[in-house]
């Protein structure tokens, strides 16, 4: 049933269980161009991790679909989160460059929709608008989402959204 609930996350239904006992190396790749970042969890802070961006873990950390609630289905990113926890390492990738930030209790950091990639889940989170109504539909503002610490949160410093609305309007038309 993890399989199931993990590919309601945007992930495969299957994960791939690599052991060598000879010491063997295994790579992995992203899907798209940028960084990956290895997270050690050390079993007292779950981690969320967006659709994508987990690429791989170690045997045990659990790596389970959670329920992102209407904030995640409003801001675009699709309403499963991947919650790992557990021991070991944990391989996440971006577009573009991971940063992370280490909120203190009470601080807060806001990230447009589309540059998050992880955050442990002590760090509370809402949704809004960028701006007024108005530039949101004008000026093509989309929605921000604000956190609140204690804990980490991953970013990556490009948006894939961004990428495709750019290659869109460079693609020739099925009407020209």
């Amino acid at each position: 049933m993890k399989g199931l609930r993990r590919s309601l996350g945007g992930e495969s239904f299957f994960v791939n269980d690599f052991s060598s006992g000879t010491g063997g190396l295994v790579g992995v790749a992203a899907a798209l161009p940028g960084d990956m970042v290895l997270a050690a969890l050390d079993g007292s802070q779950d981690v969320l991790v967006q659709s994508g961006s987990w690429i791989a873990s170690d045997p045990s950390v659990d790596v389970d679909a959670t329920w992102g609630g209407g904030k995640a289905f409003f801001s675009g990113e699709g309403l499963v989160l991947l919650r790992c926890s557990g021991r070991g390492d944990m391989l996440m990738s971006s577009y573009g460059a991971i940063r992370f930030a280490m909120l203190a209790p009470g601080e807060a950091i806001t990230l447009d929709t589309g540059h998050v990639v992880a955050f442990e889940a002590s760090v509370s989170y809402s949704v809004r608008k960028a701006g007024s109504w108005k530039s949101t539909i004008l000026g093509g503002e989309g929605l921000v989402t604000d956190f609140t610490g204690p804990g980490r949160v991953w970013l990556q410093t490009r948006s894939s959204a961004d990428l495709v609305s750019w290659l869109t309007q460079r693609l020739p038309s099925s009407r020209q």
